[in-house]
């Protein structure tokens, strides 16, 4: 390569890193002057969720410990009626406890949060319904049988 080429490619080059060393300079400090204050780790709703469901944990594993009690009994060779009953129960209490823990610990994130902060923490946990509900789905038209 000639010296011409080579001084050439050298300027290309320097140009271009130039240019992207900018950019991201840019981008950096632009966006500094809009980006809102990071919660702390401990601040964000999140947080609080993990914080809760570490509570609910135990709940959670003592009814599926009592569900597959019951379904044991279930299974058992000899179905002993009464005794199912008392599992089916106690699995159903268990159930309640833990469902109403969750409830009320929704309830409380519900205080702290805003009705629009809430919605976008729902969709991202899915508290709200994946799909619509059938009478709020839209109708298919019937297809009319070929005539031919």
């Amino acid at each position: 390569m000639t010296r011409k080429t080579t001084n050439l490619l050298l300027l290309i080059s320097l140009v271009f890193n130039l240019a992207v060393v900018s950019m991201f300079t840019f981008h950096f400090f632009r966006m500094r002057e809009f980006r809102p204050p990071m919660p702390r780790r401990g601040d964000t709703p999140h947080a609080k969720i993990r914080k809760q469901m570490k509570e609910v944990k135990p709940l959670h594993q003592s009814y599926i410990k009592a569900k597959m009690d019951f379904f044991k009994e279930l299974r058992s060779d000899e179905l002993d009626l009464k005794k199912a009953q008392e599992k089916l129960d106690i699995t159903v209490q268990k159930q309640i406890l833990m469902e109403k823990k969750l409830g009320e610990d929704l309830v409380e994130l519900r205080q702290e949060l805003t009705a629009e902060e809430f919605r976008k923490l729902g969709s991202r946990m899915r508290f709200e319904p994946k799909y619509p509900s059938p009478e709020n789905r839209p109708r298919r038209k019937k297809m009319n049988p070929r005539e031919d």
